[in-house]
């Protein structure tokens, strides 16, 4: 494979990565709206549905961090937060 073959073939990858993280988010968020919703039916005060979403929340980012260092060991992919800055 040319430089520029491989470039390419890393680019499709992580479009498709960018494209299916983007999908993901769709629909997370549209579940969070459902169940804060009904959290709001519940009475939940938002403090604490906040609090809950955030615990939750941090135990899926642990669970893809491992998962990323498992599987993406050449190339790994950044938090958020780190493209950002």
């Amino acid at each position: 494979m040319t430089k520029d073959e491989i470039r390419e073939s890393l680019r499709r990858g992580f479009s498709a990565y960018a494209t299916k993280q983007h999908r993901a988010g769709l629909v997370l968020g549209g579940r969070l709206s459902v169940v804060k919703q009904n959290a709001a039916l519940a009475k939940m005060p938002d403090d604490e549905f906040d609090a809950l979403a955030r615990e939750e929340m941090e135990r899926a980012m642990q669970r893809m961090k491992a998962q990323q260092q498992a599987f993406h060991p050449v190339a790994p992919v950044h938090d958020i937060e780190e493209v950002l800055s």
